[in-house]
Parts: C-alpha cells; sequence; structure tokens
C-alpha cells in the first residue's frame, strides 16, 4: 500500500484494508429532543470507560456493550450527554501487541472508513455485529435520557500526508486523489491545515457528499443525537487547492446545519452540531464565526479560568473577562441569532492533562515510562499549576473548577473520570497510551469518591435551576438587570472595577424572577486570590433569606461542599469567609 517502483511487485493483500457489506439498519427510533442548553456533556473514550471496570463483564470491557452499562452511572451523576471520541473506523489493530506506546494510535484520530463503527470496540465481532453493538448502545443511552454525541474527523483521513515512496494508498488516494484530497500548487504534494496529513478538500462534491451521507447515516441509522467535529475549521475550508480559506456561509457548514438538520435552539429534531473551531493554518483560528446552529468548543472559557486559578501575578485576568466567561461568553456569540449554547465551557479536554492533574503539575510530564508514557508532543503552555504540592489546595481548587462548570451560562463538558479525580501523572499528550495509564479508574477511594459525589451535586444544582441554562444572554445593566456584578464589600461593580486585574473578587446575583427559576435569587462569590476574604452577601429579595449551599473551601468538606436547597445552611453574618481559589453559592427562598 505503498508508491513508488519499490512496492509495485509486493503483495499488499494480507495487509489491505478489508470490508462487508451488512444489511441497513432500521431507521433509528426518534433520538432525544432536548435544547442543548440542558445537557451536560461528558467526552470519554468508549474503551477507556470500562476497560478498567470490574463492574462489565470481561468479555464486553472497552466495549459499545460496556459501555451500555455505564449509562445508569452517567444519569445519577447528572449527565445528559455522552462524547465518544473517535469511533469510526481507525487503524489501532496494533495498540495491545507490546506492552508499550511504540506506534499506537488510541485516542482514533486517523479515520479510515467513514461508515464503519470501529471493529475493536465491539464484544460482537462477526459480520454486523460491531453496527448491531453500536446502536444498542445508543439505545441504552437514550433509555436513562442520555444523548449520545460522536467526535468526528473529516479533516483528514488515515491515509496522512507525504510524497513519493513515503505516499499511503489504500483507500480514498487510490479512487479520485484529487477531488478527495487538497492538492498543492505542486500536485505531487498536499495542503496540510491540520498537522498530521493532506486535508479532505470538502470544497469538492464528492468529499463533500461522502461526509453529509455518513453523518446522515449516524444519525439517521445508528440513532446519534450529535457530532462533535474535529479541526472543524479545516473542514470548513472554502479552498479546493493550493490554500486555506474558511468559508462561514454557503459552504459545507452551511449544507450540514441543512441536511441533518441542526437542532433547534429550543429543541426538537435534529442534530447537535459542536465544532473544534481550530486548526494550524493562518485564519484558521474561528472561535465564535461559525454559523447559527453551531456550538463551539470555547478555549477563552477554558483559558480566563485556567488563568485565574493558577496564573496569579503572571497573567492578568479582570473580573470583567470572568464575567463575560460566566454569563456564556455573549462577546464571541451573542451575534446573527446565536444563543448562550453556542459556547461549549471547559476547562479541561482530551488533549491535555486532566482536571486533578492540571492543579497538581507545574509542567506536563511526558516522558514518563510506560503506562504513562512516553508520549511526545503536547503544548507546553497548559497553564498548570501544582499550587504547592499541598494536597487540601489541590482538591480545594479541583472543586472551584468543577463547580465554575456547573454555575455558567453555555454548555459544560468535561473529560470522563475527571469526576473522580482521573490523572495521567501529568501526561498532557497521551494519544498513543491505550493502557491502565489512561483507562478510567473505578477503584474505591475516599478521595475519589468525595469529589464524585460533589461532582453529582454540582451537576443537580444546576438541572435544578433554569437561571444557570438560559435561553438568551443575560441582561447587565439597568433597572431590568437579570444578573448583577458585585464587589466583596457587597457594592455594584463598576467600568474601573470591572477593568482592574488587581481585582480578585466577583460577586455573582442572578435575579431568580426574571430568569423564570425556583429560586428567587441564586449569589455566587467568587475568590481567585491566593488570601481568604471576606464576601459580603447582598441583601435577600423581600420576603426570602438566604442559605448557603456550596462553599468548595478545605473547610467545608465536613460538611460536603455541597448541599440540596432544602438542606441549606442558614446564614450567621452577612460577611462570608471565602477561602483562596475558592467560592460560595447561595440560595435565597
Amino acid at each position: 500500500y505503498r508508491t513508488g517502483e519499490g512496492a509495485r511487485e509486493v503483495d499488499s493483500g494480507p495487509f489491505a484494508p478489508k470490508s462487508v457489506v451488512v444489511r441497513a439498519p432500521r431507521a433509528a427510533d426518534p433520538g432525544l429532543s432536548r435544547p442543548l442548553r440542558d445537557d451536560v456533556i461528558y467526552e470519554v473514550h468508549v474503551r477507556g470507560l470500562t476497560r478498567s471496570d470490574p463492574t462489565v463483564p470481561e468479555n464486553e470491557r472497552g466495549t459499545y456493550a460496556g459501555a451500555a452499562r455505564r449509562a445508569k452511572y452517567l444519569k445519577e451523576l447528572g449527565v445528559t450527554a455522552i462524547e465518544l471520541l473517535p469511533i469510526q473506523e481507525t487503524p489501532n489493530d496494533q495498540n495491545e501487541r507490546t506492552p508499550d506506546a511504540r506506534g499506537d494510535n488510541y485516542w482514533g484520530y486517523s479515520t479510515l472508513a467513514y461508515f464503519a463503527p470501529d471493529r475493536r470496540y465491539a464484544a460482537d465481532k462477526s459480520p454486523g455485529g460491531p453496527t448491531r453493538e453500536l446502536r444498542a448502545m445508543v439505545e441504552a443511552f437514550h433509555a436513562e435520557g442520555i444523548k449520545v454525541l460522536v467526535d468526528v474527523v473529516y479533516n483528514h483521513t488515515s491515509e496522512g500526508g507525504g510524497r513519493g515512496d513515503a505516499l499511503s494508498l489504500y483507500s480514498l488516494r487510490g479512487l479520485d486523489n484529487a477531488s478527495f484530497y487538497e492538492l498543492a500548487d505542486d500536485p505531487r504534494t498536499y495542503v496540510d491545515s491540520n498537522g498530521v496529513g493532506a486535508n479532505v478538500n470538502t470544497k469538492s462534491p464528492l468529499a463533500a457528499d461522502l461526509v453529509v451521507d455518513s453523518l446522515r447515516y449516524w444519525h439517521d441509522a445508528l440513532g446519534v443525537d450529535g457530532f462533535r467535529f474535529d479541526l472543524a475549521s479545516v473542514v470548513a475550508n472554502g479552498c479546493a487547492r493550493g490554500c486555506y480559506r474558511f468559508e462561514r456561509d454557503g459552504g459545507i457548514l452551511a449544507r450540514i446545519a441543512k441536511e441533518l438538520p441542526a437542532r433547534p435552539d429550543e429543541g426538537g429534531d435534529g442534530a447537535d452540531l459542536v465544532a473544534e473551531p481550530w486548526g494550524l493554518a493562518a485564519g484558521s483560528y474561528q472561535v465564535g464565526n461559525f454559523p447559527k446552529g453551531w456550538s463551539e468548543w470555547n478555549d477563552r472559557y477554558r483559558d480566563a479560568f485556567r488563568r485565574d486559578l493558577n496564573r496569579l501575578g503572571v497573567d492578568a485576568v479582570p473580573p470583567r473577562e470572568l464575567a463575560r466567561r460566566l454569563s456564556g461568553s455573549g462577546d464571541a456569540f451573542d451575534h446573527g441569532g446565536r444563543r448562550p449554547a453556542a459556547s461549549v465551557n471547559f476547562i479541561v479536554a482530551h488533549d491535555g492533562m486532566t482536571l486533578a492533574d492540571l492543579f497538581a503539575y507545574d509542567r506536563k510530564n511526558n516522558g514518563q515510562a510506560w503506562p504513562f508514557g512516553p508520549s511526545d508532543g503536547g503544548t507546553d503552555n497548559d497553564l498548570a499549576f501544582s499550587h504547592g504540592g499541598d494536597p487540601a489546595r489541590q482538591r480545594a481548587v479541583t472543586r472551584t473548577a468543577m463547580a465554575l462548570l456547573a454555575l455558567s451560562a453555555g454548555v459544560p463538558m468535561f473529560n470522563g473520570g475527571d469526576e473522580r479525580l482521573r490523572t495521567q501523572r501529568g501526561n498532557n499528550n497521551a494519544y498513543n497510551l491505550d493502557s491502565e495509564g489512561t483507562w478510567l479508574d473505578w477503584s474505591p477511594s475516599a478521595p475519589r469518591d468525595a469529589f464524585e459525589a460533589f461532582t453529582r451535586r454540582a451537576l443537580g444544582f444546576r438541572h435544578a435551576h433554569a437561571a444557570l441554562r438560559p435561553t438568551r444572554y443575560w441582561t447587565w445593566g439597568g433597572a431590568g438587570a437579570e444578573v448583577r456584578w458585585l464587589r466583596d464589600d457587597g457594592a455594584p461593580v463598576n467600568d474601573a472595577y470591572l477593568d482592574d486585574a488587581s481585582r480578585h473578587y466577583l460577586g455573582m446575583l442572578l435575579d431568580g424572577q426574571k430568569l423564570g427559576d425556583s429560586a428567587r435569587a441564586i449569589f455566587v462569590a467568587y475568590n481567585g486570590w491566593s488570601e481568604t476574604l471576606f464576601a459580603t452577601v447582598p441583601e435577600a429579595p423581600a420576603g426570602a433569606s438566604w442559605g448557603l449551599v456550596a462553599d468548595t473551601s478545605a473547610s467545608a468538606e465536613a460538611w460536603g461542599n455541597w448541599v440540596g436547597d432544602t438542606e441549606a445552611r442558614p446564614l450567621t453574618s452577612s460577611r462570608h469567609t471565602l477561602a483562596p481559589r475558592s467560592l460560595a453559592v447561595f440560595v435565597a427562598r
């Protein structure tokens, strides 16, 4: 399957990919119609989810069938959408052949066959077995009210790039090289805007049809509810030859949203469409620029809170930046009829450190031995900080990060296992580690069990309060303000305060009545400083009183850090002691 003189006499038959034709599944039952704003996304690898899970039968661990057995757990956790790393067929059969990471492909961002569920993730490997098993998994998640989103890679394929004798030839390249891939000005080479191979030429009708037809198959026949598009800005390349140009309107983005179609903001039939809105080409960073019908991974949210929690005294983060991110990043997404759910908020994802590691390491640790390494690459700008190596501080700031996700307008997403303090021991690019170093650890542990319980209560609070899941952007100022931003002394902020990076406190007061909430008001007090602050709790609405429901500090571990609204702790003072890098939540009823 290589080009060049030396390869022409080699019999590639034993190594070439093989296919079987299976009976098309009946049309999928209607999926879940819930609007994306009401979802909590759990990003996870289907194999890593249960490969080390003792509650799953051994022959089903790491499979679609095994994942289905975790549906009830995810529902109880508060997850409403599972986002699976790529499950379209990819070259990964060598992963288990040797006990190291050389040449392994764990994450699967190297698609070979866009219509085939990966056979390696099926307990039933008979002809058609993977398709039937994946369909049954989707139905099992739907039975628990959980959407299934699939991470899809239409920006490149497993054939890669290269030229001459290094050119792979076993799939689309052998059918129509110039239609399926974007050629460079020199037609012997390719345009690579993604760093791992030739761009799929989505400007070509042939390649665009392949993408849309495959999406329709996964949605209509296999029943998945939506898609996360790897390097979606590259998929939206409007250049057919020799260049990169982001095509926002009229190209494949509009076609996908029309022909699937995209799920409406108010919910209903359709598919959830989520973009990773960047690539490696100049001009491919397009956060906030996708059209209505699309949501986007919001790295501005990620970096704002990483910097505020981990880079005190190094990076300047004014309160205005935090207020924007908490309120749905309207500065980026409030245009063209888009709503707060256009922002998928996250602090960590699969490509980087885990949530616990982000607050336990100062820098990446990718050179360690198997099974936690070695892995090449990975960013040198994680914005990570070990917080002096103090476990109590690390646990507290990790709780604060998870709480921020639960309390922000937009759509929260976190990484599978982060609710149990999953660690990769500082490895921030574990794409090649198909091992116990990356599989989720389900063994009992007091710290992990406590953080899982905290996460469950935080997500439960989000689901219980409509004010945190707004249908439109909150109004900030004037008599009808739905959100008010306060200083630690209880006074309203002004522009000078919001723009002063030396200020590390922000109070967020939501008007429950105006936002259709069950509570009269919700107040969040956040301290991003390294010292204790005393936050003034504002006066409660007439006829209501405040109760404390959450405090992420170490001192509140004694009562679990978060309680239900009916168990709210009465206030004994209008001033609340707010520990470093912690937040507190109050509800007025």
